[in-house]
């Protein structure tokens, strides 16, 4: 048996809660009592043949509320909640950091990569370049992988069995802002090949907008949308149009957990370093950018 540590909440993230259920199963009436009803709908669509993988469990949990984890672990039956993070080190097979906000990866992952843990890192990695050169060894080594879960949506995954060719502009819209969300995106189409934009400008406009201009002339507008309602779309023009709404958070969710556990159990790398760590130098890059300035990307770390 494999088993797994859950560590960190960040503000409106329940990637702790989905990824828990997804392993573990989840109890319906104390999941209510999170209050993530958003996530609980999904579940509740959702057939429990797809619910846990093979030897591996959810066995820890820390947050930085001990009410939260509490909360947690009685809906997606974690048997132990402990105090402090590294109190999981010797007790875990592996670690889940849970949290979306990237300042806080590097300190927290820091003593499972030293020990040896492998360990996966919720989106975005880090945009601090002295952080991607630590953890660019542990990537190599097989023991660190970190992406957004749409990279493996079933929408883009199925998408990539058309092999459409000459795309030539894509269209994309998601919520929040650059930093934070820009790497769904990013990652999605990577997966599909477009991996490493030459340019970027950004865009006159009162939300986070950027044209990024790729190999081939392939053009990729990016519209992080801020607040308003929810969305994850691609807009594909070649010779025809196509229209993706990654909307399968579970299943997303559920392809990136399996990965990261076939990375465990193979000692392989299914993840390429360098993809990881070009999202990140994208969205360094576009972070910077004042309103319709342009920057070649650059990737040398």
């Amino acid at each position: 048996m494999i088993n797994v540590g859950m560590i960190g909440m960040s503000p409106e993230n329940g990637h702790p809660l989905s990824f828990s259920a997804i392993v573990n199963g989840y109890c319906g009436s104390k999941f209510k009592k999170t209050g993530w009803n958003v996530i609980l709908n999904y579940l509740e669509r959702k057939n429990k043949k797809l619910y846990g993988f093979k030897n591996i469990k959810i066995s820890h949990i820390w947050t930085q509320d001990q009410k939260v984890s509490k909360k947690i672990s009685e809906a997606c039956f974690i048997k132990n909640v402990v105090t402090e993070p590294n109190d999981l080190i010797g007790k875990v097979d592996a670690v889940i950091i849970a949290r979306d906000d990237w300042r806080s990866h590097y300190k927290l992952s820091k003593p499972f990569l030293k020990a040896g843990i492998p360990t996966f890192i919720d989106k975005p990695l880090t945009l601090d370049l002295k952080e991607i050169e630590f953890f660019k060894p542990f990537l190599k080594s097989k023991i660190l992988m970190s992406t957004s879960g749409m990279r493996y949506s079933k929408e883009i995954l199925n998408f990539k069995k058309k092999k459409i060719k000459n795309i030539r502009i894509i269209n994309a819209f998601v919520v929040n802002d650059i930093e934070k969300y820009g790497v769904h995106i990013l990652d999605a189409i990577s997966t599909l090949g477009f991996n490493k934009p030459i340019s970027a400008t950004r865009l006159d406009s009162p939300f986070d907008s950027f044209m990024l201009k790729y190999p081939k002339d392939t053009i990729l507008n990016l519209n992080c949308i801020g607040g308003l309602e929810k969305v994850f779309s691609l807009h594909f023009h070649s010779k025809k149009d196509y229209y993706l709404n990654l909307d399968d958070n579970f299943m997303a969710f559920r392809n990136t957990l399996n990965n990261f556990f076939r990375m465990i159990k193979d000692k392989s790398i299914i993840l390429k370093p360098n993809l990881i760590i070009e999202s990140m130098c994208v969205i360094k890059a576009l972070t910077n950018l004042k309103n319709k300035q342009s920057v070649l990307i650059n990737y040398k770390i």
